[in-house]
Parts: structure tokens; C-alpha cells; sequence
């Protein structure tokens, strides 16, 4: 007989199990990504030159590449996986529904760079006479970072559990975090690339795109392997206890004899 069985319990286990198969898969995931831009970036940009006639997408500072739209569904799966986790929960759940929503939107920035485009625009129209152009490019940040800060707490709120899927959350956020600080660094690095000193830019180019894709990876990973925990969490609630299926059983056989 299943020990599990014997005492009463649900086997806890294979549940355990499939949440660190899931985290398992979501880092190998983010390794092989972040390695395969990494370096097709660094290649395009330190061992070629644009005279080469290698492809433009392979640069992961354009926008509209691969690089890009897999940036994008990776959030995007994040604020799925989110919503998922809202209907199994069947609870009202504002903060989870304003978070999803939050990720959603970012995802659909990350593709029409929409934080970069308003930046822009307002740079060039507040602060052409005071600032160097290469600060207006970067001023997105300014726009960017408070949103993502907001996205971070509300996901390092959700995540206190200590599960292997919450640490996977976590350290999405923390390569978001990086993501954010490596673009801060191109401010300086940008000093260097006046006097023809590409490579250092390249390097932070690489650094942070693959921090940004990376992270978004795990903290995605890790929601659905918390969709795992909290879908077995929501069987084992809507099954009854194994006394009152006993009580029944005999129920049903007496009822059954009185005919």
C-alpha cells in the first residue's frame, strides 16, 4: 500500500517533482538564449563589420529581430501564466489581475518600443539646448525603470514561499535588475564610443539584452511551475477526505442491503 495512502495524505512528491523539472528546463532555456544572442551579437558587431553583408538582426541593439520577439514572449508567457494563476485561484485577486495586465504591456513595449519612441520625443522637444543626444536616447530609462520597479515588487510580494519556483522568480528579477543597471553604465560607455572605442559598447549591449531576455525567461519558468504547485493545491482542496469517502462508501452499501 502507498504510504501516502496509509496516512491519509495526497502524495506531495511528484508535485515537487514536475515544479523543479519545470525550473530545471526554464534555466536551461534562459542559458541556451542568453548564449546563442550573446554571441551571435558579439560576432556581429567585434568579428564583422556592416561592410561584411552580415545580416542587421543579428545586432540585439536593433529592434524588430528575433532577439526582440523572443524578449516579448517570454514576458508575454509571464502575464499568461499569471492570469492562469488568478482562475485556478478563483479568489479576488486585484494585485495579481493589475500585475498580469502591468507584464502584458511590457511585453507589448518590448516590441514597439514604445518607452523608447515617448522618451524621444519628449528629450528632443524639453531637453535638445541642455543634453548631448546620446543622453536623449538613453533618457527611456527614466520611463522604464519605475514601471519595471513596480512589476518587481508586486512579484517579489507574491513570491515568499521559498519553493524552487519562487527562487526562479527572484532571480528573473535580479537579471532584470542587472538589465537595467548595464543601461545605466552605457552613459559612461558612451564617452568612449566618441573616440572610437566601439567594443566596450558592444559588450553592454550583449550584457544587457541578455540580462533583460534571461530574466524574463525565469520569472516565466518559474510562474508556471508555481501554475503547477497552485493547480495541485486547488485538486486536492476539491477532493473530499478520504474519511468522509469511507462514510459514504458504507452509506451507500447499507442503503443498498435495505433493498
Amino acid at each position: 500500500m502507498d504510504s501516502a495512502a496509509a496516512t491519509g495524505q495526497e502524495p506531495g512528491p511528484p508535485v515537487t517533482a514536475l515544479e523543479r523539472r519545470i525550473v530545471v528546463a526554464g534555466a536551461v532555456v534562459a542559458a541556451v538564449a542568453v548564449g546563442t544572442q550573446t554571441a551571435l551579437h558579439l560576432l556581429a558587431t567585434l568579428v564583422f563589420d556592416a561592410s561584411s553583408g552580415l545580416p542587421w538582426w543579428l545586432d540585439a541593439d536593433h529592434e524588430g529581430t528575433p532577439f526582440t520577439w523572443g524578449s516579448g514572449v517570454a514576458t508575454f508567457a509571464a502575464a499568461f501564466v499569471l492570469a492562469l494563476i488568478v482562475l485556478v485561484r478563483n479568489t479576488a485577486a486585484p494585485g495579481l489581475i493589475v500585475l498580469a495586465a502591468l507584464i502584458a504591456y511590457l511585453s507589448l513595449d518590448d516590441v514597439l518600443s514604445l518607452h523608447e519612441r515617448f522618451a524621444l520625443t519628449v528629450g528632443k522637444r524639453a531637453f535638445e539646448d541642455i543634453l548631448r543626444p546620446e543622453f536623449i536616447v538613453r533618457m527611456w530609462v527614466l520611463f522604464y525603470a519605475p514601471l519595471v520597479a513596480v512589476v518587481a515588487v508586486l512579484l517579489f510580494r507574491m513570491t515568499r514561499d521559498r519553493r524552487p519556483a519562487d527562487g526562479l522568480v527572484r532571480l528573473g528579477l535580479l537579471l532584470l535588475a542587472l538589465a537595467v543597471a548595464f543601461e545605466v553604465a552605457g552613459f559612461g560607455i558612451t564617452w568612449l564610443a566618441d573616440r572610437s572605442t566601439t567594443w566596450p559598447d558592444s559588450i553592454e549591449v550583449a550584457l544587457e539584452e541578455g540580462a533583460e531576455l534571461g530574466g524574463w525567461i525565469l520569472i516565466a519558468a518559474g510562474l508556471s511551475a508555481s501554475l503547477v504547485v497552485e493547480v495541485a493545491d486547488a485538486l486536492r482542496g476539491a477532493r473530499p477526505p478520504p474519511e468522509r469517502s469511507a462514510t459514504e462508501s458504507r452509506d451507500e452499501a447499507s442503503a443498498l442491503r435495505s433493498f
